[in-house]
C-alpha cells in the first residue's frame, strides 16, 4: 500500500514554533498503522423503552431524510445503506480520537479538568441519564473539547476536488485538480491563534470565536461536505466526561508528551500515559 507524503508548502506562514510543535507530535512520520479487534465479553444493555417520535415524514434525522430521497427517486436502496453505513463508521472514528486527545489535554490541564468536571455534574444530576438538553448546555466541556481538536485534529488531510477554476495566493487551480487541507497547519497560524501550542479552551467562547473565519478550526473539515460525525462525536466524548469526572481523577504517568500518530485518525503510539484514580472527594 503506498502511503503518503506530507511536506510543508511554500505559501505557508508557519513558524518554526509551530513546525517543531507539529514534528513533535509525530506529523510527518506518518507510515504505518495497525488496526486491532477488541473483545468485549461483557452482557448486553436492556432493550431501552421505546419514544414516541413525530410521523416519519415530519422527522429530520438523517435516516428519514435519506428514505425519503429514496423514495423521490434520488438515491437507490444500496446508496442509503452505504451513506448510513459510512456516517456510523465515521463518528465512532471521529470520536475515538477526540476522546483519546481530550483525556490526554484534561489530565495534562489540571484547572481545566475540575473546570470541565464541575460544569457537567452541576448540568447533568445524574450520569446514568443524560439527556441531550443537558449537554447542550455545558458550554465550557463543548470548549475542552474543541480545544483538544484543535491541537490534535482527528484527520490529518482533507481531501477536496476543485469544482471550477480558481486561484489560490497566486496559484492557478484547475477544474478537477484534487486538493488536500491540512487542519493541523490551520488550526497553528499564529496570525488566527494567540499562542497556538497552548491548549486554552476559552479559544472557543462565543466573544473571541465570532472573531475568526469559520474555516479557522476545521477539525473535521467543512461547509457541505463537512463530517457528519463530528457533531455526534462532541456529544459522545462529553457523556463520557460526565460519567468518568465525577469519580475518577485524570493524572499523567510522566511528563514526556505522547508522540501523536495521525494517519488515519489521530492517536498516541505506545498508548496514553494516563491514570485513572478514584476521587476521595466526590
Amino acid at each position: 500500500m503506498t502511503t503518503p507524503s506530507f511536506s510543508w508548502p511554500r505559501t505557508t506562514d508557519a513558524t518554526p514554533d509551530v513546525v517543531a510543535f507539529l514534528e513533535e507530535h509525530g506529523y510527518e512520520q506518518v507510515r504505518h498503522y495497525r488496526i486491532s479487534e477488541l473483545d468485549v465479553d461483557a452482557a448486553p444493555d436492556p432493550e431501552p423503552p421505546a419514544v414516541p417520535l413525530t410521523t416519519f415524514a415530519e422527522r429530520t434525522d438523517l435516516a428519514a431524510v435519506l428514505v425519503r430521497m429514496k423514495a423521490a427517486g434520488l438515491l437507490s436502496e444500496d446508496e442509503v445503506v452505504a451513506h448510513l453505513t459510512f456516517t456510523i463508521a465515521a463518528s465512532f472514528d471521529a470520536l475515538s480520537s477526540a476522546t483519546v486527545s481530550t483525556l490526554y489535554y484534561l489530565a495534562r490541564n489540571p484547572e481545566w479538568q475540575e473546570r470541565v468536571r464541575r460544569e457537567l455534574c452541576s448540568m447533568i444530576p445524574r450520569s446514568r441519564n443524560i439527556r441531550l438538553d443537558e449537554l447542550l448546555r455545558c458550554e465550557q466541556s463543548e470548549w475542552a473539547v474543541k480545544e483538544a481538536l484543535r491541537l490534535n485534529a482527528a484527520a490529518p488531510v482533507l481531501w477536496r476536488r476543485a469544482v471550477r477554476d480558481t486561484q489560490f495566493n497566486g496559484y492557478s487551480i484547475p477544474a478537477g485538480t484534487i486538493t488536500g487541507v491540512n487542519p493541523m497547519l490551520t488550526h497553528l497560524l499564529p496570525q488566527i491563534w494567540d499562542e497556538p501550542t497552548r491548549y486554552d479552551p476559552d479559544r472557543f467562547c462565543l466573544e473571541r470565536a465570532r472573531t475568526r473565519h469559520r474555516f479557522s478550526f476545521v477539525p473535521f473539515g467543512g461547509g457541505a461536505h463537512g463530517c457528519l460525525g463530528a457533531n455526534f462525536a462532541s456529544l459522545q466524548v462529553r457523556a463520557l466526561l460526565r460519567s468518568l469526572l465525577e469519580t475518577c481523577e485524570l493524572v499523567l504517568t510522566n511528563d514526556q508528551a505522547p508522540r501523536w500518530y495521525h494517519w488515519p485518525n489521530c492517536r498516541p503510539l505506545g498508548g496514553l500515559p494516563i491514570e485513572l484514580r478514584p476521587r476521595t472527594n466526590q
